[in-house]
């Protein structure tokens, strides 16, 4: 059974846990996120590994309510997708969601 924990009135289920060697890719991932002007608590976020020491981080936004989705986006923004270096935490490469 998972655990779950409440922040700020919003029931979050602990489903894993990140390895350390991703927090500063994640960390630089945030802050090019940030630049978007978008609301993050609106966005769902994916790590995954990929192909030679590089790391996607995928922002994709929720649904709204009773609205179709039409592609990466919704009321809610759009999903971006970044890749990093997992050694330097280096945002490499940016790309739009679909």
């Amino acid at each position: 059974m998972e655990k779950s924990i409440q922040i700020n009135d919003v029931e979050i289920v602990n489903r894993q846990h990140i390895e350390g060697v991703y927090i500063h890719s994640l960390f630089n991932a945030i802050t090019k996120f940030a630049e978007t002007k978008q609301d993050v608590r609106n966005f769902e976020v994916y790590i995954y590994d990929e192909k030679d020491g590089v790391v996607k981080i995928s922002f994709s936004p929720k649904q709204v309510p009773g609205k179709k989705t039409l592609g990466g986006k919704t009321d809610y923004g759009y999903g971006i997708v970044y890749f990093a270096d997992v050694k330097t935490g280096e945002i490499i490469k940016t790309q739009l969601a679909r």
